[in-house]
């Protein structure tokens, strides 16, 4: 469902212009989450991709 959802926020995307979409993936499974795992530190990733508009 994720990869749905991720595909079609591209496809909007690309459609409103394009850009550069970042994300923050983390492993969380089998672990609690608390409020401050958005915050990014030395075991975090930064992933970014450009995305060309439709044309």
């Amino acid at each position: 469902m994720a990869s749905t959802a991720l595909d079609g926020a591209l496809r909007e995307i690309a459609r409103l212009g394009g850009g550069t979409v970042e994300s923050y993936p983390q492993d969380t499974e089998g672990t609690r989450v608390s409020a401050s795992f958005l915050r990014l530190g030395k075991n975090h990733w930064v992933v970014t991709r450009t995305v060309r508009p439709c044309l």
